[in-house]
């Protein structure tokens, strides 16, 4: 397969969940993606020099290449992608970030999202969530329903979706 129909193959492909860019040309997104922690292919052309590949997450091939080499780096990518889950990141100022989206938070959100981005995907206990939040004691169950309504109506644009586990607490992962 050609370079050509490589990218024409690639752009048909029903692999969107892992990038495939030209190396080198395409290093500064190549960058990029690995401090997201996505999955990436990166098409080397016959004269160019290959990466040097550390992560999981990379593979490269050189074109051109066989439809059926694509698809099986594609589809190694992907399946190891699932084994190394993004996390979501929250700074000191209160900006979480998913997957190059950034959401701004309040203070009260902050301590609450701190909780559940450290427990990524891991209900955190209704107890634990009021304390960390309000520490001076003045905290409840209703005003953490009232937060944790607010806080998931900001986190959706994100692709994170706070889910409540009845009787226990709350749990952050990925939206559907």
């Amino acid at each position: 397969m050609s370079a050509v129909e490589a990218s024409a193959f690639l752009v048909a492909s029903a692999h969107a969940d892992v990038a495939v860019l030209r190396w080198p040309e395409q290093r500064d997104e190549v960058a990029r993606l690995e401090k997201l922690q996505l999955p990436r292919l990166l098409l080397v052309e016959l004269d160019d020099a290959p990466p040097e590949c550390e992560s999981c997450l990379e593979d490269w091939i050189r074109l051109p290449a066989s439809e059926s080499d694509l698809r099986s780096r594609l589809a190694s990518l992907r399946r190891h992608a699932t084994r190394h889950p993004h996390v979501p990141t929250l700074d000191s100022w209160g900006q979480l970030t998913y997957r190059d989206v950034h959401v701004l938070l309040s203070p009260l959100e902050r301590a609450i999202a701190a909780a559940l981005v450290a427990q990524f995907e891991v209900p955190v206990r209704d107890e634990d969530l009021v304390a960390l939040a309000w520490a001076e004691g003045d905290g409840s169950g209703a005003a953490l329903r009232v937060h944790a309504a607010r806080l998931r109506k900001r986190l959706k644009p994100a692709g994170l979706e706070l889910t409540s586990v009845r009787g226990y607490g709350y749990m952050l992962r990925p939206a559907a």
